[in-house]
C-alpha cells in the first residue's frame, strides 16, 4: 500500500446493496481519489482475485452476510491479498465479534453510524500503517482489557521500542512517530515488525491491543 499513488483502490463488501451504493457515492463525493468498486459477498471478491485482477489497497468489510461472514473471510483476504489491509464496517457492536475480527487480522473496526469523512480518514489512516477504529469500539476494548497489568517480563523490549509503541497506541502514524523519535519511517516500520516478534503478535492492531491490555509502554 502506498498513499502517494494517483488513487486509493478500495473493496467495500457488503450484502444490502443500498448501503453498498450510498457508502460508495458519498466516499466518492467526499474524496474523488478513492476508487471505490463494490461486491454482494465475499466469495464474489475472491473470484475476482483468484482471476487475477490487482488486489485493493483498502478492504471494507460487512460481518454479517448469507453466505461467507466478514470475519470468517479475513483468512482467505490475507492468503489472497496479503497486502490489502482490512476494516471492518459493520453494524455490530458485540464484543466476541470484535475480539474476532482482531485476532482474525482485521486491521480496523468501523461502525455504520460513523460519518464519511472519518470512513475517508480510516482509508488514510490504514494506508500509512494505523489502526482506525471507531471510538466506542476503542473504548469497548480498553473496557474489555482492564484491569491492565505490567508485564513481567518486559518482553526485552528497548527504551526506543517502548517509545514507538506508546505512539503506536496512542494512534500515531509512522510519519508522526519518525518526527517524534527523529528516525526514518522506515526504520519505525522495522521496529514495529520486530516488536510484533517479541510480543507474539501477528498482527499491528494485536500489537495495540497486547500493549493496551499489558501497559508494556
Amino acid at each position: 500500500m502506498n498513499e502517494s499513488t494517483e488513487f486509493i483502490s478500495v473493496w467495500l463488501i457488503d450484502d444490502d446493496k443500498a448501503i453498498r451504493m450510498s457508502f460508495k457515492e458519498a466516499i466518492h463525493q467526499n474524496a474523488s481519489y478513492i476508487k471505490v468498486t463494490t461486491f454482494a459477498g465475499c466469495e464474489d471478491a475472491f473470484q475476482v482475485l483468484h482471476d487475477g485482477q490487482d488486489p485493493p489497497d483498502i478492504i471494507l468489510l460487512d460481518i454479517h452476510m448469507p453466505e461467507t461472514g466478514g470475519i470468517e473471510g479475513i483468512p482467505q483476504f490475507k492468503k489472497l491479498s496479503p497486502g490489502s489491509a482490512i476494516i471492518m464496517l459493520t453494524a455490530s457492536f458485540m464484543d466476541d465479534e470484535i475480539m474476532q475480527a482482531f485476532s482474525q487480522g482485521a486491521e480496523g473496526y468501523l461502525l455504520k453510524t460513523v460519518q464519511i469523512g472519518q470512513i475517508v480518514d480510516s482509508i488514510r489512516a490504514a494506508m500509512r500503517g494505523g489502526v482506525p477504529m471507531d471510538p466506542l469500539v476503542a473504548r469497548r476494548i480498553l473496557d474489555l482489557n482492564a484491569p491492565k497489568k505490567p508485564s513481567p517480563a518486559g518482553y526485552g523490549l528497548t527504551n526506543l521500542e517502548k517509545d514507538i509503541i506508546r505512539l503506536f497506541v496512542e494512534g500515531s502514524t509512522l510519519h508522526q512517530i519518525s518526527q517524534v523519535l527523529a528516525i526514518d519511517s522506515s526504520s519505525v516500520n522495522s521496529h514495529l515488525s520486530k516488536i510484533q516478534n517479541k510480543l507474539n503478535v501477528k498482527t499491528r492492531s494485536g500489537l495495540v491491543m497486547k500493549a493496551q491490555r499489558e501497559k508494556i509502554f
